[in-house]
């Protein structure tokens, strides 16, 4: 078998698995750059999908056209993935940058091209470059067998984002099967390792708990809310709370008292001590208690994601992006409005006066079993 035979074989058992929405969105992709109709045509150049299921067409464009493989690389720059975690970096160098261009360690990524390598371990990512960031596309080809001897393939394309303005990197990923791998966390690992060693980068994770108090107590004025937290209360207690589906996006029970204490609050002026009692319970909840993650929904976009802290060997956070159902949020647009917003809130934290910064930058992570 070629390699080409090899990478296609990895591809199509990869577009099996994707969701109906991301097919959908692949296979317009594919119409739109003229690879593939729904319309009936004389054009042999041009592949007929209208009676297929998109990853059928998707499938079909593959295995006979060259060029299709083209558009699932460039796709793979441009998706939705499951996980990402953000780095602060520093010692990026373009001299660097070209060395290793130059040695073959990193290939530019060109639209005309041969297809990319896909590799077994971490190495050789292809660069694509924009004029806000550099993005590393790191190319792994995973196998394994089933519980039944099925041998199982699967290419899994890793991102490593860098934006040279903010010095944040972020590494985005999807899950694998426990076939795979048991760990998610290994792989954007192993780019981490890769980062280190030949680019001599001092990389380190972001600390986001601060960031995340600020959200919680500031970011309702930008369309962000607390939708959903996992306590550990001083007293030994623990709970996990979610708004679900509710309508008045309000978490409950703590949520829900700060409510009825601000529509009652004639009321609870009358009754000082009532008022005291809750306060204080209010205050030990939500300054002494533990979380090992929040959800946070960003209602302007209809975006949920969920933090959760003191992840893995690198002690990071871990997002992980809820992404809607819909074909037009399958692409990139909803993590980078994610990463943008985290990006303004550390640069306001940074910015306060030192009392007040000190609330959130003076925080205790939680400890997870």
């Amino acid at each position: 078998m070629g390699e080409r035979d090899v990478i296609l074989d990895y591809t199509l058992a990869s577009v099996k698995e994707y969701p109906v929405q991301s097919a959908h969105r692949l296979m317009e992709v594919m119409i739109a750059e003229g690879i593939a109709t729904k319309k009936k045509t004389d054009d042999d150049k041009v592949i007929y999908v209208g009676d297929l299921t998109d990853k059928q067409g998707v499938s079909q464009c593959l295995n006979e056209l060259d060029i299709a493989l083209k558009s699932v690389e460039k796709w793979e720059f441009e998706k939705n993935y499951k996980y990402s975690m953000l780095f602060e970096f520093s010692g990026f160098e373009e001299s660097k940058l070209e060395e290793l261009i130059t040695e073959g360690k990193i290939i530019t990524y060109e639209d005309n091209e041969e297809c990319e390598n896909l590799y077994s371990v971490i190495q050789n990512p292809s660069l694509l470059k924009t004029d806000e960031e550099y993005i590393f596309k790191y190319n792994l080809k995973l196998e394994a067998t089933d519980v039944f001897g099925n041998e199982l393939r699967k290419r899994y394309p890793i991102l490593a984002i860098f934006n040279i303005s903010e010095s944040i990197m972020e590494i985005r990923f999807d899950s694998v099967s426990a076939n795979f791998s048991k760990d998610k966390f290994k792989f954007a690992k192993s780019v981490l390792e890769w980062l280190r060693k030949f680019m001599c980068l001092e990389i380190k994770a972001m600390d986001l708990l601060f960031i995340a108090e600020w959200i919680k107590k500031n970011g309702k004025e930008d369309g962000v809310i607390l939708a959903g937290q996992d306590m550990i209360m001083s007293g030994g207690g623990k709970a996990t709370i979610d708004i679900g589906k509710s309508t008045q996006q309000i978490l409950p029970f703590i949520g829900e008292l700060k409510n009825i204490m601000e529509e009652y609050s004639e009321e609870f002026e009358k009754a000082e001590n009532i008022r005291n009692v809750l306060e204080e319970f209010i205050y030990e909840k939500e300054n002494l208690s533990e979380f090992p993650w929040v959800k946070f929904k960003f209602e302007d976009k209809n975006i949920e994601v969920k933090f959760t802290f003191d992840y893995g060997p690198e002690s990071g956070c871990l997002l992980q992006h809820f992404h809607s159902g819909l074909k037009a949020n399958q692409g990139r647009e909803r993590m980078d409005y994610v990463t943008s917003y985290i990006a303004k809130v550390r640069n306001i934290i940074a910015e306060l006066p030192d009392e007040e910064a000190v609330s959130y930058t003076h925080l205790t992570l939680p400890t997870i079993a």
